[in-house]
């Protein structure tokens, strides 16, 4: 079995170097989550407050009859409201797709200290060879795994923005493309409807992808400790 300087197997010096970004899912300021989530939250408030300074001008300008008559100005108010949610909509759906696109490179690190270990040849692309690898070369049911429906939620709201158009499209035929029921009511979704991605809740989708992450690893180094051996049982 290979070892690092230290005399530590290389799957735990791997661990070390892995640690070492800290928490890749956090909400806090200093995760690259926190920062984006408040940009996209200050731009919101600041284009409601835009918005509605507007409509308070348009109404002390015109009286109510000249409103009333007034389409321009209606259509204006309309438009800006739509073109504020469209824009709103997409910033969501962008941090749901880098969430994912974080996922699946966490994935392919945690596989490729997997295959350094193992000697194996486990890729993370497409999703479902990532959760073939992990049960069959090391008997780990990812499903299992706490938070697993968060994530197969994002991954198919993540699809749902790339393939469908922002619309949630599930086949009855493949569970793969269904999100759990639970959380299709709380997150508002139902099938074949455009999703409304602002009102995801994104930091409790970090924290749940967080979870993931960190008993997977725990699972992993359990099978690696039992199976290749480590420096605390030799």
């Amino acid at each position: 079995m290979a070892k690092d300087i230290c005399g530590r197997p290389e799957w735990e010096s791997d661990f070390v170097w892995h640690s070492l970004s800290g928490d890749r899912f956090s909400r806090s300021d200093n995760s690259v989550w926190g920062p984006w989530l408040e940009h996209i939250e200050a731009a919101e408030i600041a284009q409601n407050e835009r918005i509605e300074q507007w409509e308070k001008k348009w109404r002390k300008d015109l009286s109510p009859q000249e409103q009333e008559y007034n389409d321009y100005g209606g259509d204006v108010l309309s438009d800006m409201k739509y073109q504020a949610s469209e824009v709103s909509n997409a910033m969501h759906a962008a941090v749901i797709v880098s969430m994912w696109a974080g996922m699946e490179t966490e994935l392919n690190q945690l596989i490729g200290i997997c295959n350094r270990a193992l000697n194996t040849n486990g890729e993370a692309y497409p999703f479902k060879k990532a959760k073939a690898f992990f049960y069959e070369s090391l008997s780990i049911d990812i499903s299992q795994v706490s938070e697993y429906y968060i994530i197969q939620a994002v991954h198919i709201l993540n699809n749902s923005f790339k393939h469908d158009n922002g619309r949630y499209e599930p086949d009855q035929n493949r569970p793969h493309t269904q999100i759990d029921p639970s959380l299709t009511t709380q997150f508002k979704i139902t099938a074949n409807n455009p999703i409304d991605y602002s009102a995801l809740p994104l930091r409790d989708l970090l924290d749940s992808s967080n979870c993931f992450v960190k008993e997977l690893i725990e699972k992993i180094k359990e099978y690696l400790r039992d199976n290749t051996g480590s420096s605390s049982s030799e």
